[in-house]
């Protein structure tokens, strides 16, 4: 599978790379990308709970991610 490189708000995310975010500490692998006409650029991570149970999450670009 071709992985997508996207830019939100500057800065470039490639969906398929894992990334941490640097609030909550969750990391998972970016899936989606979403930007809003209201400015609030969003990525989405699929992650694994503490019970290895599968979630994914939007998390605003604004706050902060650390590609892992």
């Amino acid at each position: 599978m071709e992985k997508r490189i996207v830019t939100l708000n500057g800065t470039l995310f490639t969906l398929g790379d894992k990334y941490r975010d640097t609030v909550l500490g969750v990391e998972g692998i970016a899936i989606a990308s979403a930007t809003y006409l209201t400015g609030c650029d969003q990525i989405q991570l699929a992650a694994r709970d503490s019970n290895g149970m599968p979630y994914s999450q939007w998390y605003d670009v604004k706050i902060g991610r650390a590609h892992v």
